[in-house]
């Protein structure tokens, strides 16, 4: 919110994960109960074992990718740099897939590397259908972002796994009363990538828009 002080009805907050600091806890009221949602809420949320996929190192990303391995998955990772994806590896990540030297991702993850379970799809129509392919039967694609909104994703994948799509929007208090309690028993720290002063808030957003961008982005007040 850009702001030192700020009024909110009682119902729009929660009590924050006992175990972070601030900044830590200022990454989960959004991404973090959106990869939450998307991982453990809804009619398939996931068991110890299943595996799952993500797409990027961005916040939401990140934080299913340690949420997944936190509950006993397995976590595929996809980006465009290697750089980074030697840096998932180091999270947790089973497998990576670089897109741009592999298009047909979904088609690998499906077919060489078994399916997934979920899918943390927070590129778009873009990159959608590719998300579909990669799903074993009964998967569930959870549907969150728009960095790629252009494309007509045909979802006869889906037929042939009987998999699903669901729509991802954040979420609720009591589904963010649940990360917290989660984060609190794993004893899980959100991995912040760069961290900025309140003066600095421009150059914030820049970072966070960026190419060098990875998982959170945080800015901090003195």
């Amino acid at each position: 919110m850009l702001a030192e002080l700020v009024v909110l009805p009682e119902s729009a907050v929660v009590p924050m994960a006992e175990t972070l600091d601030y900044a830590q806890a200022a990454c989960l009221p959004c991404a973090g109960v959106t990869a939450w949602n998307a991982l453990y809420e809804g009619p398939r949320a996931l068991v110890p074992g299943m595996k799952v996929l993500v797409l990027g190192t961005g916040g939401v990303s990140m934080l299913a990718l340690q949420l997944a391995r936190a509950g006993g998955c397995e976590v595929i990772a996809t980006s465009s740099s290697n750089d980074k994806l030697q840096r998932v590896r180091a999270f947790g990540a089973a497998h990576t897939v670089n897109y741009r030297d592999m298009p047909d991702w979904g088609r690998y993850v499906g077919q060489e590397l078994g399916g997934v379970d979920k899918v943390v799809e927070v590129g778009g129509a873009g990159t959608a259908e590719q998300s579909m392919i990669a799903l074993r039967t009964q998967g569930e694609v959870a549907f969150i972002g728009v960095l790629q909104p252009e494309g007509g994703p045909n979802p006869r994948a889906l037929m042939m796994t009987a998999g699903s799509m669901r729509g991802i929007f954040v979420g609720s208090a009591a589904m963010a009363r649940r990360l917290n309690a989660a984060i609190d028993a794993n004893r899980s720290e959100p991995v912040i990538g760069a961290r900025f002063g309140f003066e600095q808030a421009k150059e914030a957003y820049a970072h966070a828009w960026g190419p060098e961008s990875f998982a959170k982005t945080v800015i901090e007040l003195a």
